[in-house]
């Protein structure tokens, strides 16, 4: 997802001709699986990848076609092939790719997806293709709630074509209350892993993109009337870095009426001991990230990342 939304905001400030390509099926291992995406402008530059770099350039050279013809054209790549794309890379799958020209109403169509990925929305987008795996139409609908779709990612025969189903989720909110020196890093690395990244701070002249630069929203009013005006929900992330007890004290006791999954607070367990007044609960990360050892605010901001993106993967896994 993070790599789709890396893509959409390139095609959103290009004006270069570009072609998507997609993989819709894997037959054994791959290395990225149904619904990869990569993004090829005409000047040859790409933004994402669908192999560990063995496929690419191949790529790349055969999109040439589509750039001329304007359409829609499919690849198919054996990996298993020992003197072939796949050597010495640990992959024995085949992978089809559909490379897709991106025309106006594509563009326009694609774009609408990183829209709903920052407002928290799902996609559902469908491709109809052919019998030759050309793409006839697509479909592109928004939903609030998560859609509950057996096919998504897989490719369907209906009788006379195949449909190939992708269901892009929105982008998950990490709010971070707090704006700090420490934060800094926390912030640019969360937004380029895919989050939506909300900061929160009573202070105007601490939190601000001058001061803080990467988050997609600055919230500059009392810390506890914005978990309100936020609508945190459930699938929220919260992380609290004020440093300042009564506010953490006054912030947690709100956010324990939301039933969050994951509240991250920074400090030591026993400080956190002191905020609750009785054992920590179970959806409280504390101290926030994983014990790597972690010194300084930039070790300490990979140590929370690699605890917000192992959670992230994890509630997607099916129970």
């Amino acid at each position: 997802m993070n790599q789709l939304a890396l893509i959409l905001k390139e095609l959103s400030q290009t004006e270069l001709e570009s072609v998507l390509v997609t993989i819709i099926h894997v037959e054994g291992s791959a290395y990225l699986g149904e619904g990869t995406n990569m993004l090829i402008k005409e000047d040859d530059t790409v933004v994402g990848m669908i192999s560990p770099g063995c496929l690419e350039e191949d790529v790349i050279l055969q999109a040439r076609t589509v750039f001329k013809d304007k359409n829609s054209e499919t690849l198919v790549y054996d990996m298993a092939d020992s003197e072939g794309w796949g050597v010495g890379n640990g992959c024995n799958g085949t992978l089809h790719l559909i490379l897709q020209y991106i025309d106006e109403e594509l563009k326009r169509n694609l774009l609408s997806i990183l829209t709903n990925m920052n407002r928290g929305l799902y996609t559902i987008h469908r491709m109809f293709l052919n019998e030759r795996y050309e793409v006839d139409y697509s479909t592109f609908r928004s939903s609030a709630h998560q859609p509950k779709i057996a096919d998504n990612h897989k490719l369907q025969f209906d009788g006379s074509g195949y449909i190939f189903t992708n269901i892009i989720e929105p982008k998950t909110r990490l709010i971070i209350f707090g704006a700090g020196v420490d934060v800094k890093p926390l912030v640019s690395m969360a937004s380029a892993c895919g989050f939506h990244v909300i900061l929160v701070d009573s202070r105007p002249l601490l939190c601000n993109e001058r001061n803080i630069p990467g988050a997609h929203q600055y919230v500059t009013i009392n810390l506890k009337d914005a978990i309100q005006d936020l609508d945190i929900k459930r699938n929220d992330f919260v992380v609290l870095m004020t440093h300042h007890f009564l506010n953490d004290k006054k912030i947690v006791q709100e956010l324990l009426r939301k039933e969050i999954d994951y509240i991250g607070i920074m400090g030591t367990k026993e400080r956190s001991k002191k905020l609750f007044g009785t054992s920590i609960p179970d959806n409280v990360y504390t101290p926030i990230g994983l014990s790597i050892g972690a010194e300084g605010p930039n070790e300490i901001a990979v140590s929370i990342m690699g605890e917000l993106i192992k959670i992230r993967y994890e509630k997607r896994l099916p129970n």
